[in-house]
């Protein structure tokens, strides 16, 4: 068996090159796969690449996706019809939009309650005041990391900043989480699964398989999963077909 250059890398973590998004934990995830015996590239999605040449592709923190959909899910397109891609290109699409949420409830996932507003809409203030729900959630049906999502009373416009929070998960919520992930339209490598208490239970507010971002900061057993994760589409990638 010829073997492999070393120069070559074998996984591409993909992220953007927009400096207002840019992070370190990439580079972290790259630097732990090295260390495990997999040579990985850090690389912005619009790059100019052969990406062919590598054995897998992991969509990472592609966190400018949003502003360049079209231009973003062909790139993913592309490179599927090249090698092999995770999350796959298909799952992407329909993750791309928040439409999914009603995919959810009609399987029966728990869910919040969602109002999806056309986006010509100019009355958008009048559809909220008609929901029955007092607390809402204002978001984007297309975007990221909570940037211009809202929350507050239906009937106060004095709405603000939605945070995230880390948080181990109960057993009810994970039931709720794995349904989810049970439920996407194509097999997850990974996914974050974001969930609030509705009526004295869990429901799911977010699904994120495109860039989510996973929290390995502070904490190396998620890392050590991803690395193991990684490895595992990589034999899979390898594996005869």
């Amino acid at each position: 068996m010829t073997a492999r250059d070393p120069r070559i890398a074998e996984v591409a973590l993909v992220t953007c090159a927009d400096e207002r998004y840019l992070e370190p934990e990439v580079h972290d995830a790259a630097a732990a796969l090295r260390a495990a015996g997999v040579f990985a590239d850090v690389v912005s999605w619009d790059e100019d690449r052969n990406w062919g040449a590598y054995e897998l592709v992991v969509v990472r923190t592609p966190w400018d996706y949003f502003d360049r959909l079209p231009e973003f899910l062909g790139w993913a397109a592309q490179v599927e019809r090249q090698t092999a891609l995770v999350n796959p290109a298909d799952v992407l699409r329909w993750n791309s939009h928040k439409g999914y949420l009603a995919e959810f409830t009609a399987k029966g996932v728990p869910t919040v309650p969602t109002l999806m507003v056309p986006g010509p809409s100019t009355d958008v203030a009048d559809q909220i005041r008609e929901v029955p729900w007092q607390e809402i959630v204002v978001k984007p049906a297309v975007d990221g990391g909570a940037r211009h999502a809202w929350r507050g009373r239906r009937d106060d416009p004095a709405l603000t900043r939605v945070a995230e929070v880390d948080h181990q998960p109960n057993s009810a919520e994970l039931r709720v989480a794995l349904s989810a992930m049970e439920a996407a339209p194509g097999r997850l490598s990974y996914a974050r699964v974001d969930l609030v208490n509705w009526q004295d239970a869990p429901a799911l507010i977010e699904l994120e398989v495109i860039e989510p971002d996973l929290f390995f900061r502070g904490v190396p057993e998620r890392m050590d999963r991803f690395v193991e994760v990684v490895q595992e589409e990589l034999a899979a990638a390898r594996a005869p077909t």
